[in-house]
């Protein structure tokens, strides 16, 4: 498995375990598992345009809140953004909700 099918299959998760190769230094290691709990989800996506393709696409890598941290953009550059993600990040949004998804980031945390 690559690491990006190995994030894809974590999203959503709130604890996974890996194998003791990660470190040696870990005091919570049980049969060659390491677990490790995530903090809660601290942010949602707020209603707004195509709000459904940012909900099954961006979670699978990163939180909602790291959208709002992000600077203000336009379309064109959020589009920008989200091909980046599909083509060195492996993100699964389909070429043709790129725009879609770029208005709703837009209408989140957009400028004209």
């Amino acid at each position: 498995m690559n690491k990006t099918a190995l994030v894809i299959a974590l999203a959503g998760l709130t604890t996974i375990a890996l194998p003791t190769f990660a470190t040696d230094n870990m005091t919570n290691i049980k049969g060659g598992i390491v677990t490790i709990s995530l903090p809660p989800e601290t942010a949602e996506f707020k209603t707004g345009p195509n709000v459904d393709i940012a909900k099954t696409h961006c979670t699978a890598c990163h939180s909602a809140e790291y959208i709002y941290t992000q600077p203000a953009m336009n379309k064109e550059k959020w589009a920008g953004i989200v091909t980046k993600m599909q083509k060195v990040f492996g993100c699964t949004v389909p070429d043709s909700d790129v725009d879609k998804l770029a208005e709703y980031l837009v209408s989140q945390n957009g400028k004209p």
